[in-house]
């Protein structure tokens, strides 16, 4: 008896201290959305064109930051061989975000003129920050997965992510709202927003401190071959890897340049674009919560297949968008498309943890982040040669004027629907079925009323 009665409290202890572990992450994950908001997207766009940043060096750091995704695979190594992986996360993480602050300063070091060596240093600390942060990635999601119960895997990941993207609807704004604003030159502003970015940054992994890591078992060195084919014997976690770098492939053949179409094709002025990006982060918020619940209770693989399934839909409407209608409709669907993401999101990070060996599991998670940035980068380059050979051409179909960016949207609805029949291929152990999913979604505020359209025409032809 009294065995039971201790029991009961240390039970309690044990939950109570899971939850503020699990309260630090979804507040570091917050922050980091703090750090984002300030060091990246317009702003730090503008900064580098205030130093004399052309199409070129920007191209240049966004093949590179694709390039650096292959910095996984090493990271996934060495995570496997050391027996505490907080102490690399941190000091590399804190490192590669305090790196931001010589990025901002440096330039005004240098005087009003800004020679080339200036804005080479500026690139190179930026490529030096994004690969130690990408080297970090294996580390945090192996440690992450032994902490978080498998029971409420993909449950706190959607409350995560939904914490997440209400910070980022708030940041995101003031920042763009900041820079609008005030009359101070960017190249002299973005200082002012790398200090309170960094800070949160900092801050963000500082929290880590106090989460608990256990030691786990490393493997020999004379093992790399073993460990680096592991996720490609897997026939399971092959197929996922398949159909995630056709699909990422075949997304960035258009994503890359669907912002660039509004804004220079459509003419619609860069604070109404922002705003129209900006609805985008209102999908997760809202639904993010109920993609977990819902993966947790059907399964990863359906979630995955009835969200996916949807995606070809906005490419359609980017096809038959005209300067009057853009600036009403892309918001409307870009709610709807980012709650497909909100739960692909949420089902893909699940899947990848639940189906990969806890022994491999740094290099399982390397293998996804790798071999999508790859996939993606070379998706891109694609769809940037395909309208360059095809720059000023028109062609006149059923009176509707056609440029070579219909014909990319065109091509890449094919793309995403081709994409589609491997997804059906996906295995998990013990998963219902997209239907089931559909109809637990009925009952999930608020994809009830997301989802009320296509549950409608589901009934109707049933």
């Amino acid at each position: 008896m009294a065995e039971k009665q201790n029991g009961a409290p240390n039970g309690q202890s044990e939950s109570h201290s899971l939850e503020r572990t699990l309260v630090r992450i979804t507040v570091a994950g917050s922050l980091y959305m703090v750090f984002a908001s300030c060091v990246g997207g317009p702003p730090f766009t503008d900064f580098l064109r205030s130093i004399g940043a052309g199409a070129i060096h920007l191209g240049f750091l966004t093949g590179a930051t694709q390039a650096l995704v292959a910095l996984q695979f090493a990271g996934a190594l060495v995570a496997t061989r050391v027996r505490r992986r907080k102490p690399w996360f941190m000091s590399l993480v804190i490192l590669g975000r305090l790196l931001y602050l010589p990025i901002a300063i440096l330039p005004a070091l240098s005087g009003e003129r800004y020679p080339a060596s200036t804005l080479m240093s500026v690139l190179i600390l930026t490529m030096a920050s994004g690969a130690m942060m990408t080297f970090t990635g294996p580390f945090w999601f192996s440690w992450m997965a032994e902490i978080i119960p498998g029971r409420i895997l993909n449950r706190y990941w959607g409350q995560r992510q939904r914490w997440m993207n209400y910070v980022w609807l708030i940041t995101y704004p003031l920042v763009g709202l900041a820079v609008r604003a005030t009359a101070i030159p960017i190249r002299q502003l973005f200082p002012i927003l790398a200090v309170f970015g960094v800070t949160a940054g900092v801050t963000d992994i500082l929290l880590f401190t106090s989460i608990p890591e256990q030691d786990h078992e490393t493997a020999p060195l004379h093992c790399a071959k073993r460990e680096l084919l592991a996720p490609l014997e897997d026939p399971s976690y092959r197929a996922f890897l398949m159909f995630f770098c056709l699909w990422s492939a075949a997304v960035s053949f258009s994503a890359s340049f669907q912002q660039y179409y509004v804004l220079n094709e459509l003419r619609i002025p860069l604070w109404k674009t922002s705003l129209i990006w900006w609805a985008a982060g209102l999908g997760p918020a809202i639904s993010s919560g109920a993609w977990g619940r819902l993966a947790d209770r059907f399964g990863c693989r359906p979630v995955l297949q009835l969200c996916l399934s949807l995606k070809p839909l906005v490419i359609l409407v980017f096809l038959l968008l005209t300067p009057a209608t853009a600036v009403w409709i892309l918001p409307i669907v870009f709610i709807f498309d980012s709650v497909w993401n909100a739960g692909t999101a949420v089902a893909q990070n699940g899947y990848m943890i639940k189906m990969s060996p806890p022994q491999y599991r740094p290099m399982f998670v390397a293998a996804f982040a790798g071999a999508t940035g790859i996939a993606a980068g070379l998706g891109s380059m694609a769809g940037g040669v395909f309208l360059r050979a095809l720059s000023g051409k028109r062609w006149v179909i059923a009176g509707t004027a056609w440029t070579e960016y219909h014909l990319l949207f065109f091509l890449n609805i094919l793309m995403r629907v081709a994409c589609l029949r491997l997804l059906w291929k996906l295995k998990e152990p013990r998963s219902a079925e997209p239907g089931d999913v559909l109809r637990g979604a009925s009952q999930e505020w608020p994809l009830k009323l997301l989802l009320y359209p296509v549950e409608l025409y589901r009934r109707l032809i049933g």
